[in-house]
């Protein structure tokens, strides 16, 4: 019988980060004649504009602008709240806990409703939908996976008889369809299943 040889750890490529391209900022001109709003409810609505596409949404979320402010988010939230409370944005769908923030459309005009702005923009809120889930999809895969690397890579048991991620891949590739696949799979090799236990559970 020809020994399983596990194969080696595969290489990953680290990108750059993209320097941020952001230059400016459209904010609705009501705002600088709003007397509820204090200055800090303008940066916040600045930056947050700073992050909108050119059909007025953004799926910016509050830490990501408390962080390019260097305030607490919390702060942020509140300020954001009160903007949306004002009418300076809507939230259009919710987002991603700890992934990406809702989809929100800035309201340049009172008068103009959702449909119409995403009519005039020629660019459907459903199609920047699919486009957003099938990035987070994509995401929460490699989290799966990094998170399964990590429990093969920092597992120290003195007697370890269980899989190793790369085996147990492996062993049930033809088994993996759905994230939730990858999950089960996680779940196994971090209780520390065999391949055996591995490839029975798939089979269920």
């Amino acid at each position: 019988m020809t020994p399983f040889k596990i194969p080696s750890k595969p290489s990953i490529d680290l990108k750059e980060k993209k320097p941020d391209a952001r230059r400016f900022s459209v904010i609705p001109l009501r705002a600088m004649h709003d007397k509820r709003l204090t200055r800090g409810d303008l940066i916040n609505l600045i930056a947050l504009c700073s992050y909108c596409s050119p059909n007025g949404f953004t799926f910016v979320a509050h830490s990501t602008i408390a962080k390019l402010r260097g305030v607490s988010t919390p702060g942020v939230s509140r300020t954001l709240k009160k903007l949306e409370k004002l009418g300076y944005f809507e939230q259009v769908r919710k987002g991603y806990t700890a992934l990406r923030g809702s989809l929100k459309r800035v309201i340049y005009d009172e008068d103009i409703d959702l449909r119409t702005q995403e009519s005039n923009s020629g660019v459907s809120i459903e199609s920047i939908i699919n486009r957003e889930e099938e990035t987070m999809k994509r995401a929460a895969k490699r989290e799966v996976v990094n998170a399964a690397s990590k429990v093969r890579d920092n597992k120290q048991s003195v007697i370890d008889t269980g899989i190793q991620f790369d085996q147990a891949l492996l062993a049930v590739n033809h088994f993996i369809k759905t994230d939730a696949d990858l999950l089960k799979l996680e779940h196994l090799i971090t209780i520390g299943s065999t391949e055996s236990e591995v490839v029975e559970a798939f089979k269920v």
